[in-house]
């Protein structure tokens, strides 16, 4: 086959045509259009700017909407609080299946792990915010909490057979969602 510098200016034309515009790279997650011409390839003016200002203008709109819109207010604390019942009351659930010897090891060990990580999620997020003055106490006492309750899924993760081991934690997350209810009726209290 001829090499494209042996040809003539409307061979070449045709040679670079757009029949001969191939996807050849792909780029940071974006596909560049390349333009054969002899041994080089070089990316086709205008092709994938679009891409990349529709790109910048998402994460722009993203990085505003994720900044927060100011500190933890007692509604907000108090939905935390309650995703932490939430989170102790299925726990408890499990719990009792490993006691009475009803849950399969591997189920008790996955939903354990699962619930620790949400409560631990739970704990960073309210530690992390900042809150209206006059609710600092609730928060810490909420993120005490939450810290608990990771620790003691922990122990169902850990030994998620152990009978004796499903009754204590059992016993355990009662106690924290004993507290956790005592602190949304303080959170529920007018000021």
């Amino acid at each position: 086959m001829e090499s494209i510098g042996a040809l003539g200016r409307r061979e070449r034309q045709a040679w670079r045509g757009p029949l001969w515009r191939q996807r050849v790279r792909w780029k940071l997650g974006l596909v560049r259009l390349v333009e054969r011409t002899g041994d080089s390839d070089r990316p086709v003016a205008g092709k994938g700017r679009g891409v990349r200002r529709a790109f910048s203008l998402t994460v722009a709109v993203g990085c505003v909407f994720l900044t927060g819109c100011g500190p933890l207010d007692r509604a907000e604390l108090s939905r935390g609080v309650e995703t932490l019942s939430a989170l102790a009351a299925e726990g408890q659930l499990v719990a009792d299946g490993v006691a009475s010897d009803r849950t399969k090891t591997t189920y008790t060990r996955v939903h354990a792990r699962t619930l620790a990580d949400d409560a631990g999620h739970e704990a960073e997020k309210l530690a992390d915010a900042g809150v209206q003055t006059g609710i600092e106490r609730e928060r810490d006492r909420a993120v005490a909490l939450a810290q608990q309750l990771d620790d003691t899924l922990g122990e169902l993760e850990t030994f998620p057979g152990g009978e004796r081991t499903g009754a204590q934690v059992h016993g355990d997350l009662m106690r924290i969602a004993d507290g956790l209810d005592r602190l949304t009726s303080r959170l529920a209290a007018p000021l």
